[in-house]
C-alpha cells in the first residue's frame, strides 16, 4: 500500500480512524474531484496534491479543534487510477489505466514492455507541456527509482528509437550489447554494467570499430590508463571493446601488421600499406613460423628483419623480442 510520501489526489479512497478519549470512529472517504474529502464531524478538508503524512498531520489539526484528546490514523485503502498515454517503440502503444502507486517501468511491462527496436536509455516523460528524460536501464541495472518515476495523472510517455550500442566481450561482469548514454563515453557505460571482473587483463583491451568506408580498425587500449579522471573514451556505434582474462592471455596470440590476413582478420592500415589485426588461439608446440602461416603468410610488402614478438607476462614489463622472419621464411633457418 501506499507510504507516507504518496501524494494524495480525487479518486483515492482513504480509511480514516479518529480516537477520542471515549470513543473510535473509523470510516471510508472518496477524494473528490476538487481535492476535499468530508470527515463527519470535522467537516471538508482539502487533502488534494497533500502527501499521505501532510494530509494526516492536516486530519488531526483540523480535529483538535472539536477534541481536546485525538488520535488520527490516514491510510489510503484504494489508490486512484487514470488514463496513461504510451507512444513510440512499445509493443501495445496506446492508452493504458494505471494506479497512482505504479511506476514507468512497470506501466510499460503492462504494455508489453519496450521493442527490441526501443530505447531503454532515452524514455520521455510529458506532463503539461514540460518534457523530462529517463535511463531506465539505470533503474534495472542499479535500481536508482529517480530513473523510475511514478505516474500521475495526464502523463504521456514516449519511447523513441534505440539509440547507437556497443557491445562489451571477454572480461566483464555483464557482457553484452548496451545502448550509449547521452555523454557518449565509455566510463558512465562501464560504471553501470558493474566493470570488469577481478581477472581482467584491463591493459590489454581492444577497441574494434567499423570505419566510414566499411573497414574495420582495432586498437589497444590500457583501461587503467584511459579511464583516469577526467579521461574517457567516447564511443561510436557498432564498437566492439573485448577485455580478455590474464589467466587465457598466454593461450591468446595477436597477430597485426603487413600479414596477407585471412576471412576473420580486421583490416586496418599503417603509412599507407594495408595492414591486419587478428588474435589466434596457441595449440601446443605452436611455434612463429605456425602462426605467420595461420595468418596468410607476411604480405609482399612487408620488411621481414623488423619483425618482433612482444610478451606480456601477468606482471613485469613489455618484452620485445626480435625476429628475423627472413631468416626463418627465406633462408629456412629455424634456430
Amino acid at each position: 500500500m501506499p507510504g507516507p510520501d504518496y501524494r494524495l489526489g480525487p479518486g483515492d479512497v482513504l480509511d480514516i480512524q479518529i480516537a477520542g478519549r471515549l470513543d473510535v470512529t473509523r470510516q471510508q472517504f472518496v477524494i473528490d474531484p476538487d481535492g476535499f474529502v468530508s470527515i463527519p464531524p470535522v467537516g471538508s478538508i482539502e487533502v488534494g496534491r497533500l502527501t499521505l503524512r501532510e494530509a494526516n498531520r492536516r486530519i488531526f489539526e483540523e480535529a483538535r479543534t472539536l477534541l481536546r484528546f485525538v488520535d488520527v490514523t490516514v491510510s489510503v485503502l484504494v489508490p486512484r487510477c487514470f488514463e496513461v498515454v504510451l507512444s513510440g517503440e512499445v509493443e501495445r502503444p496506446g492508452s493504458i489505466q494505471a494506479a497512482a502507486v505504479r511506476r514507468v517501468h512497470e506501466v510499460l511491462l503492462a504494455a508489453g514492455g519496450i521493442t527490441p527496436r526501443g530505447s531503454l536509455r532515452r524514455v520521455v516523460i510529458t506532463r503539461d507541456g514540460a518534457a523530462i528524460e529517463v535511463d531506465l536501464l539505470r533503474f534495472e541495472l542499479r535500481g536508482d527509482l529517480s530513473q523510475n518515476p511514478t505516474v500521475v495523472e495526464g502523463i504521456r510517455i514516449q519511447v523513441p528509437p534505440r539509440g547507437g550500442s556497443v557491445t562489451f566481450a571477454g572480461a566483464f561482469r555483464r557482457p553484452g550489447e548496451y545502448e550509449i548514454g547521452a555523454d557518449g563515453g565509455l566510463r558512465e557505460l562501464l560504471e553501470l554494467t558493474g566493470g570488469l571482473v577481478q581477472a581482467a587483463a584491463a591493459t590489454e583491451a581492444r577497441l574494434t570499430r567499423v570505419l566510414p568506408d566499411g573497414r574495420k580498425e582495432t586498437m589497444s587500449v590500457d583501461l587503467t590508463k584511459a579511464l583516469v579522471r577526467p579521461g574517457d573514451v567516447p564511443l561510436k556505434p557498432g564498437d566492439v571493446l573485448f577485455v580478455p582474462q590474464n589467466v587465457v592471455l598466454q593461450d591468446v596470440i595477436e597477430v597485426r601488421g603487413a600479414f596477407t590476413g585471412t576471412a576473420e582478420s580486421s583490416r586496418t592500415s599503417t603509412s599507407g600499406k594495408a595492414t591486419i589485426v587478428q588474435r589466434f588461439e596457441l595449440a601446443q608446440g605452436d611455434r612463429v613460423k605456425d602462426v605467420v602461416g595461420r595468418a596468410g603468410g607476411p604480405a609482399a610488402y612487408a620488411d621481414l628483419r623488423l619483425a618482433f614478438v612482444e610478451r606480456v607476462g601477468v606482471v613485469g614489463p613489455r618484452q620485445r623480442i626480435p625476429v628475423d622472419l627472413h631468416r626463418l621464411l627465406v633462408e629456412k633457418d629455424d634456430a
